[in-house]
């Protein structure tokens, strides 16, 4: 199968009927086309909220600035096509920028087949002979590719659920090596912050991204995969939460790291977990398995990083301490 997507079927989630009625003329009864589409979008008939676009305006600045992200808005906005598409500058241009609230959910499956990128890791070594604070590279990294085929449902343009069919790597990812001088502890404690590790296997699928997300804030990306596929500590650290917190918000099984560098990293939703609270875990070591407990729609992990400058307790404040996973790493892009 060549690289594209191909849909395999569309259909509407709810059951729709059409029967005849009288109606009172104190209803509100939509007419036109555009108050009909207007309230299946966003249960309502009202006006949707309008944004003039102003010089230097981006979609990706406009969604950000009304608690929206990239898709919600292109869905508000038909007529644009691409995330990418240039704006007006002449105060000419409005958008859509009410938050979608669909009154019937459009579900589409489709067929998903791509080249992908498997980003290469550093591995660090360390050699006592050489001084301290001096390092070199011993193997340069290259990036891995496979050709994956998944089955993919979409609700409302969205990523519901996804499943890896088939795989053919063309080529492995290759590791760069580090030699630094010195020591390691056999126990290791304070993680790297230039050094993070996957925190799952290669070539699965990010279905949610960090930042605005149906009028909330999404504090992770969403990595779609198989329940039981393993998770791994995405650096040096101790494990500070592990298991359910009825207190939390119901991010079922999960387990938190305190990389003791002012960095935490999260992972949710889990099916079990491998790890105890107070234990000492390295980068790269299996702390748990993937799963769908919790506050969650399919398998999948909520992976959030959390920034605490001169570290201590872990605050959960989204807004001012959660850093996007991507720009924090590029083991963490899928």
């Amino acid at each position: 199968t060549d690289v594209g997507e191909y849909i395999n079927n569309v259909f509407l989630r709810e059951k729709i009927t059409i029967k005849e009625d009288y109606i009172s003329t104190k209803n509100d009864i939509l007419t036109s086309v555009e108050d009909i589409s207007r309230y299946l979008l966003y249960g309502s008939s009202v006006e949707s909220k309008k944004y003039t676009v102003k010089s230097g305006d981006t979609l990706e600045s406009i969604a950000d600035k009304n608690n929206l992200n990239i898709t919600e808005l292109l869905i508000a906005n038909p007529s644009i096509k691409s995330k990418d598409a240039l704006l007006s500058s002449k105060g000419d241009q409005t958008l859509n920028v009410s938050l979608i609230d669909p009154v019937v959910n459009i579900v589409s499956k489709t067929e998903l087949v791509e080249k992908q990128l498997a980003y290469y890791e550093t591995i660090v070594k360390y050699d006592n002979r050489l001084n301290y604070g001096t390092s070199y590279v011993e193997q340069q990294g290259e990036n891995g590719i496979a050709k994956v085929k998944y089955e993919v449902e979409y609700v409302n343009g969205e990523i519901f659920d996804a499943k890896k069919i088939s795989m053919v790597e063309l080529s492995p990812p290759i590791n760069r090596v580090i030699v630094r001088g010195g020591y390691r502890s056999s126990a290791p404690l304070v993680g790297n912050p230039e050094d993070w590790a996957r925190p799952t296997v290669n070539y699965l699928l990010i279905s949610s991204y960090f930042g605005p997300r149906r009028g909330e804030f999404h504090d992770a990306i969403d990595i779609m995969g198989d329940k039981g596929s393993p998770i791994f500590a995405a650096n040096d650290g101790v494990v500070i939460t592990s298991g359910r917190d009825p207190k939390l918000y119901n991010p079922g099984i999960h387990i938190r790291i305190d990389h003791q560098n002012g960095y935490f990293t999260s992972y949710l939703h889990l099916s079990k977990t491998d790890v105890k609270v107070g234990q000492i875990v390295k980068r790269g070591q299996k702390i748990g398995e993937m799963g769908s407990t919790g506050k969650s729609t399919g398998n999948h992990l909520h992976f959030s990083v959390y920034y605490i400058p001169g570290g201590g307790r872990f605050i959960y404040e989204p807004r001012t301490y959660a850093v996007d996973p991507l720009k924090v790493s590029s083991a963490f892009r899928y």
